[in-house]
């Protein structure tokens, strides 16, 4: 597929197999490593609560600053 724009949430919250900060953790470095070099233009970053925004925000940051998310 050569999608320009994508749209995930983060899998296993809504069940309570992972915490917010935990999917966030893998999701944001992983969507980070597979785009790389591709024509993805967009990502939508889906939440259904405030917690699992926050978690996505901050590992965004961290991937920017080159910090490690976890």
């Amino acid at each position: 597929l050569q999608l320009r724009r994508i749209a995930v949430a983060p899998l296993g919250v809504e069940h309570g197999a992972w915490t917010p900060d935990e999917a966030a953790a893998v999701l944001i470095p992983t969507l980070r490593e597979a785009a790389a070099g591709t024509g993805l233009v967009t990502v939508v970053l889906a939440t259904t609560h405030a917690t699992e925004a926050r978690a996505l925000a901050e590992a965004l940051r961290a991937t920017d600053t080159g910090a490690s998310v976890s």
